[in-house]
């Protein structure tokens, strides 16, 4: 392996990625004027968007969030191993996808929690194959108690419900436990928010469906879909090209890249049902398509893969400077 291919499935190439994100987004933060999202797209609390009055606040906010999902991205991987090989790619990849989108970074709002929220929970998943024991339930409980409290907030979170009940399957750990689990985890939140006066029956209501693109022009919204575009048919790309190499993995292995698998084609299509709210989904699509390109990577491992690596770099940084200067 070359030098450079070595270096770039490093630590030192992934806090370099980690670092032009940040000051990409202080550029973006200081120099462009910050796009205001809709919020109020939840059930009965504010939506994440309306969380911080102050934008410096909301800016550093997003920006440990982040940094938290590269945390956890970090522990799944090490933990369960799923990409079977030393490398941190996904990182640097991942921090290059949220550089192109400096309005989603710019700003603490759902899509960032949702992210959060939802490698969390896959870690948890993980840790339940092949058990069904009580602790094993309460991981199912707290799964779905998060989803379904974060449905108070944004309505985005009930249909990832579908995709962590589809994990407890492949997850070989589906009966009818489970189900009650998962169904008190759903129940119990609102349980407590409208027992504790959190929130008042009368102030239950249907979200917002208020689209983005309403607040952009034709050429932004062009540049946006672009770019989403671009990362899906990567993440696509990775799925298939990988798919006979997983087939080769053991049975747990191959559970835990079903489930991430459910998540990207699930994330991929709710994007475009749920369009009017697509930007709240990008940062879950980045972080599967930044699994997916550094399983493929780490699989194909040659020693002239940093030039198609280094392209994909140059594509997203190249995004992210036509946005700050035009």
């Amino acid at each position: 392996m070359l030098p450079l291919t070595k270096y770039l499935h490093s630590r030192f190439n992934a806090a370099l990625a980690l670092l032009i994100m940040i000051v990409g987004a202080w550029l973006s933060f200081s120099h462009v004027d910050i796009l205001a999202f809709a919020g109020d797209k939840g059930f009965a609390l504010p939506s994440a968007i309306e969380w911080f009055s102050d934008s410096l606040m909301s800016f550093w906010a997003n920006v440990i969030c982040n940094l938290l999902i590269v945390a956890l991205m970090i522990w799944i991987n090490r933990s369960y191993n799923f990409i079977k090989a030393m490398t941190l790619l996904y990182v640097s990849f991942f921090a290059f996808m949220q550089l192109s989108t400096p309005d989603l970074l710019d700003e603490f709002y759902t899509g960032t929690v949702l992210c959060m929220v939802l490698l969390f929970c896959t870690g948890l998943l993980f840790s339940c194959f092949g058990q069904r024991t009580p602790d094993s339930m309460r991981k199912v409980f707290m799964i779905f108690f998060l989803l379904s409290a974060g449905t108070a907030t944004q309505y985005v979170y009930a249909g990832y419900m579908l995709v962590f009940i589809t994990g407890c399957i492949q997850m070989r750990i589906f009966s009818l436990r489970t189900v009650l689990a998962a169904g008190l985890g759903m129940l119990t939140p609102w349980c407590l928010m409208i027992g504790s006066g959190l929130i008042e029956t009368g102030e239950l209501h249907l979200p917002a469906f208020e689209s983005i693109f309403t607040a952009i022009d034709m050429a932004e919204t062009m540049v946006f879909l672009l770019t989403v575009l671009f990362t899906a048919l990567l993440l696509l790309s990775g799925m298939v090209l990988t798919f006979f190499k997983v087939l080769t993995y053991t049975a747990r292995r191959r559970s835990f890249n079903g489930v991430m698998t459910v998540m990207s084609v699930f994330t991929m299509v709710a994007m475009l049902i749920d369009y009017t709210n697509m930007v709240t989904y990008v940062p879950t699509l980045n972080v599967c398509a930044a699994f997916a390109v550094s399983h493929f990577f780490a699989v194909h491992n040659t020693e002239k893969s940093y030039v198609a690596i280094l392209s994909l770099y140059l594509v997203y940084i190249a995004i992210f400077v036509w946005k700050i200067v035009l």
